[in-house]
């Protein structure tokens, strides 16, 4: 077994296995979303490895760049994203040689920390290898009324990976034309630079629409629309608000001109008219590489 640094001519077999471990066909809608991912991110191209068996790919593992701003000073990070290993080669340790390798690879690379989402299967793993729990980042719900209840409660499926199409609002980079960047002094939060922006909500491979207020041009919502079971999901991304009133206006726009069940907003209030999605919720893991300790991430950043 050989572990090495992937290149482009990697990149089929990749594909290849990430589609069956994800469960996903190897279309070129696929295939586009890796390229999107781990070659045209604004913070930097993927940290990817592979591993070699026998002359073939039989793992491979990618730590996306990410940067974020706070407590005085822009932190570079990873954020561990693609794993995949061969179905005739799993538990053989190869998920986690990999892991490790990159840990030292990001950390000789100056990167401050390591952080994910992972699932209730692969978290003690992650965990085992120094891995930390930050906390829960709760979603909150709003219907868009009555007669949305039946379609909510029969859409308690997996999200299609794919946007709906809608005409509401604009493209990303027809309306997002500055930086967004939150306070250094605060809690840390992405660096929301224009070019990420951009990226983050790409309209013709994701769906993302972006909303603008006629009363207050400066507030605006990013969202896409997906199909979950019975009901259509109108998911919030980056709101971009002057003030409460512009940020609840938004959401009630988005709501109601989409024509959405109900809206799932990662980083919400009650003053906002959301509630609290009861069950599990994602746990945000850390790991330090360059850094002296878990910072406060902003629940949504």
């Amino acid at each position: 077994m050989e572990i090495r640094e992937a290149t482009a001519q990697d990149a089929p077999s990749v594909v290849e296995l990430l589609a069956t471990a994800m469960g996903q066909p190897a279309t070129s809608q696929f295939r586009r979303l890796l390229q999107w991912k781990h070659e045209e991110n604004p913070f930097g191209r993927s940290l990817q490895w592979v591993m070699i068996g026998g002359g073939d790919i039989v793992g491979y593992r990618a730590f996306m760049r990410w940067e974020f701003v706070g407590l005085g000073r822009t932190w570079r990070a990873v954020r561990a994203v693609d794993t995949a290993t061969h179905p005739d080669h799993q538990g053989r340790g190869i998920f986690k040689a990999l892991t490790l390798h990159a840990l030292d690879v990001a950390r000789d690379d100056g990167v401050d920390f390591v952080f994910n989402t992972p699932n209730e299967q692969s978290r003690p793993g992650y965990l085992k290898m120094g891995w930390q729990v930050v906390g829960a980042l709760r979603p909150w719900l709003r219907p868009a009324g009555v007669r949305s209840l039946p379609a909510i409660v029969g859409g308690r499926a997996p999200a299609g990976h794919w946007g709906e199409p809608t005409d509401v609002g604009q493209r990303a980079d027809e309306t997002l034309t500055a930086d967004v960047a939150p306070a250094i002094d605060g809690p840390l939060a992405t660096n929301r630079k224009v070019d990420y922006l951009r990226w983050r909500y790409d309209a013709d491979l994701l769906g993302y629409r972006v909303l603008a207020l006629d009363d207050h041009p400066d507030s605006r919502c990013a969202f896409r629309l997906r199909r979950r079971g019975a009901a259509i999901e109108a998911t919030i991304g980056d709101i971009i608000a002057t003030n409460g009133a512009a940020r609840r206006a938004l959401l009630r726009q988005v709501l109601r001109r989409s024509g959405a069940d109900y809206l799932l907003v990662l980083d919400g209030a009650w003053q906002d008219g959301l509630v609290a999605v009861p069950g599990p919720a994602p746990i945000l893991t850390w790991r330090s590489l360059c850094a002296s300790g878990p910072p406060p991430l902003a629940n949504g950043s």
